[in-house]
Formats: structure tokens, C-alpha cells, sequence
């Protein structure tokens, strides 16, 4: 026979007298998400891409691994944030998916409690330890090494971006953001050109449009 159960049961069953323990939990099998680079991941997104009938603009690999890492390959988190990608275009009038559409997704109040489940997987593979139940694994297995190595990579442009933007002095600054280098950047509002005045008209100006118009009015 066969029982599953998720992280928090699993911790709840560790707490039970051993006849039950043995019994329920003499072998755990455990049930890790896909990795980035996994043949399983790579169709599922291919799939998304296929239903959403064109609604999705970037490129397959970055759209890939810009949701694997917003969702830690997380299957239900790795659609909501598609979704809300989506809500984020439709916000600037375009029907397609961009990566930044998926960056602002993620910081989005939509996706809030995901990402701080997502943040929290995070510290869980680099640092091994979590005081959440229902994030850690009760039964000590460690997480794959690729998955881990995907964590510290993403951790580690982070935090070479961050000092690189703080080593940056205001003007250039500036430049960085006019350039859209950080693709993180939001997106800026487009402003429509002004019409060029036309002038106060004279009272000659005036005269000879009241003289044209009726004048026409005449000859008909």
C-alpha cells in the first residue's frame, strides 16, 4: 500500500509512536521539483507556450528560466505566474507575454504569497535550515545539487547587479536606465508629442475668416 502526504503531514507522522512511523513512513520516496534543465520541465513549458496560442513573445529558453526562477519549478506557482504575466501585459495594452511582463508578475500583490514561498525555498537550499514545516523536508533528504547550483547562480547575479548599480554614480545611473540594461526596469510611460500652439489670431486674422467664409455662402 501506498500513502503520500506533503511535508507537513510528514513532520505530524515523525511525531507518532514508532509502531505507527514504521508502518507509515519506513520509506519515504520523495518527491523533489523538476530541474531547471529536466526534459519534464522543458515540455511542460513548451506546452504552455503551445496552448496560450501565441500569447507568449519571448524567447522559449528565457521565458523558461525567467519561470523556473520566479517559481522554483513549482508546477501551480509556475502557472499563476504566467497568468499574472498576462494580466501585466494587458495593463500596457499589448496581448503577448515579455520577459519583463514575468518580472513584474513576480513582484506583483497577485504573486505575493508565492514569491514568499519561492524566496523561502531559496534560503532553504543554500542554507539547509527553515523553521516552515510545510517548505522543509522532514525526512532529511537533500535537495538536488543542479536545483541547488540553479538557487546560487540566481542568488549570486543578484548580488552582482546590486553592486554594480551601487558602484554607479547618479548620471550614469541614468544612462543604465535609458539604455533598459536591467531588464527588471519598469517600463516607461510613452509620452505623446505636443501639438505646436497655433497663436492667439490678430483681428485681421479674424476679419478675413468671418470675410471668407460668408463671402463663399454668397457666391452659392
Amino acid at each position: 500500500m501506498v500513502y503520500v502526504s506533503n511535508f507537513s503531514l510528514g513532520h505530524k507522522l515523525l511525531k507518532r509512536n514508532q509502531e505507527d512511523t514504521q508502518r507509515l513512513i519506513a520509506q519515504p520516496r520523495i518527491m523533489w521539483p523538476d530541474a531547471p534543465e529536466s526534459k519534464v520541465w522543458t515540455d511542460f513549458i513548451e506546452e504552455c507556450i503551445t496552448v496560450s496560442d501565441g500569447r507568449i513573445r519571448a524567447k522559449p529558453a528565457d521565458f523558461s528560466h525567467e519561470i523556473y526562477r520566479g517559481s522554483y519549478g513549482l508546477k501551480r506557482a509556475a502557472i499563476h505566474l504566467m497568468v499574472q504575466a498576462y494580466i501585466q501585459a494587458r495593463t500596457l495594452n499589448r496581448t503577448r507575454i515579455e520577459i519583463e511582463d514575468v518580472h513584474r508578475a513576480y513582484i506583483s500583490s497577485s504573486y505575493y504569497s508565492y514569491r514568499v514561498d519561492v524566496e523561502e525555498l531559496e534560503r532553504i537550499a543554500i542554507q539547509k535550515n527553515s523553521k516552515r514545516d510545510d517548505l522543509n523536508c522532514p525526512f532529511g533528504s537533500p535537495i538536488r545539487s543542479n536545483v541547488v547550483q540553479f538557487v546560487r547562480k540566481e542568488r549570486d547575479n543578484r548580488v552582482a547587479q546590486a553592486a554594480f548599480k551601487g558602484a554607479l554614480t547618479a548620471e550614469e545611473r541614468e544612462t543604465h536606465k535609458s539604455l533598459k540594461l536591467d531588464t527588471d526596469m519598469k517600463a516607461q510611460k510613452h509620452q505623446r508629442p505636443k501639438r505646436p500652439s497655433l497663436g492667439k489670431p490678430t483681428n485681421d486674422d479674424l476679419g478675413n475668416a468671418f470675410s471668407d467664409y460668408f463671402g463663399d455662402k454668397d457666391d452659392e
